[in-house]
């Protein structure tokens, strides 16, 4: 299991910082996997989510402003957990017909959960995907075959 904490200026620009570091993150968690499909499909879905927590965080929420990634692998499958959180309440903000899709994009992607009180709101989303269709699989099996 690998952890990945950033703390993240209440600005903009935070979006594209958490973005890069989280995709880096991830390819240096499985290394011997970044050609896999699900893998970089995987990578891929995780920046997005990532992209819309944080700017909603940083659009709805108020500092500090904090994402939290949790990466294993785990019975077969690949998780990535992601979770945001901002210092503000959560203010129930509506989609509109010129916003507020982020979180229809996250559902899609990802389970999410919104955790929020009057000090602050977390945002997390799971992401989960099925190592038998990436290298794990292969890894798994090719160490059980020289063992025996």
């Amino acid at each position: 299991m690998a952890h990945l904490r950033l703390a993240l200026d209440h600005a903009p620009e935070s979006v594209p910082t958490a973005r890069r570091g989280v995709v880096a993150f991830l390819h240096a968690t499985w290394p011997d996997h970044a050609t896999d499909v699900e893998v970089t499909d995987l990578v891929d879905d995780a920046a997005i989510v990532v992209s819309e927590l944080v700017g909603n965080a940083v659009r709805h929420g108020r500092p500090p402003v904090q994402l939290d990634l949790v990466a294993m692998a785990l019975d077969g499958h690949l998780t990535v957990r992601i979770a945001c959180r901002d210092g503000g309440p959560w203010d129930g903000t509506p989609s509109g017909p010129d916003s507020g899709r982020g979180f229809l994009i996250v559902c899609q992607l990802a389970e999410m959960a919104i955790d929020a009180d009057l000090e602050s709101t977390t945002v997390a989303a799971t992401l989960v995907r099925d190592a038998a269709a990436t290298g794990q699989s292969r890894s798994a099996k090719n160490d059980s075959t020289r063992s025996s």
